[in-house]
């Protein structure tokens, strides 16, 4: 259990290097203020609710640029209109449809 522990509080301390990094990146650029305290309890509760729904571990890569601030975009609506536009990609799926007929159970 010690040895699950280091490793973990190695994973939040890199995740949260990580974050800030990129936090700090873009509050440069746009001119805003970032409090670090907040961002490790937003980190906190995006990995608690990763966990309970069974996803990956929530971090914010530094090597990742935005996408949308070139083309313009300078509020978070632009990726709420992304995330719409990607639902029905993401419904018409072949994955998705190959994976429901392997989930459903066989008719006798």
């Amino acid at each position: 259990m010690p040895a699950l522990l280091a490793e973990a509080a190695g994973l939040t301390l890199l995740s949260f290097s990580s974050t800030m990094l990129a936090a700090r990146s873009f509050a440069e650029k746009n001119r805003y203020d970032v409090d670090a305290d907040r961002e490790i309890a937003a980190l906190g509760a995006a990995n608690v609710a990763a966990a309970l729904s069974q996803s990956f571990a929530v971090t914010a890569p530094a090597c990742v640029p935005p996408s949308p601030r070139p083309s313009g975009a300078r509020t978070q609506v632009a990726g709420l209109v992304a995330a719409v536009a990607l639902v029905p990609v993401l419904l018409s799926s072949p994955l998705r449809c190959s994976t429901s007929r392997r989930l459903r159970s066989p008719r006798s």
